[in-house]
């Protein structure tokens, strides 16, 4: 604070200002700094400990996340079986799209 007080009086006689005396000087509190010391040391000390717990993949970050090793219950023929089905089930859809087309084709074919 004294240095403060200091360097702004040499800078006003060095602009030649005059100062006033009348606008009170900010007193310092000591809580704010014994605040920011500790918040200081607070920091410090989270960032000596690793980010990453050990065993971290960075490869593989979900290898380590239970949430992402959810498993299904349905079993490989099931999923095949439900696939070639849906696939059946698409063509068919299609061709009931398109079937208008398809007579249309075959008839100027026949012609």
């Amino acid at each position: 604070a004294a240095q403060a007080a200091g360097w702004r009086e040499k800078a006003a006689r060095d602009m030649d200002i005059i100062i006033d005396d009348d606008v009170p000087e900010a007193k310092p509190d000591s809580s704010i700094d014994k605040a920011l010391k500790a918040k200081k040391r607070q920091l410090d000390s989270l960032l000596t400990r690793p980010m990453f717990p050990k065993g971290f993949s960075y490869k593989y970050p979900t290898l380590n996340d239970p949430a992402a090793l959810t498993w299904s219950e349905e079993k490989a023929l099931q999923v095949m079986k439900n696939a070639i089905v849906s696939g059946e089930l698409k063509k068919e859809k299609r061709k009931s799209k398109n079937a208008p087309l398809l007579k249309l084709e075959k008839a100027l074919k026949k012609n």
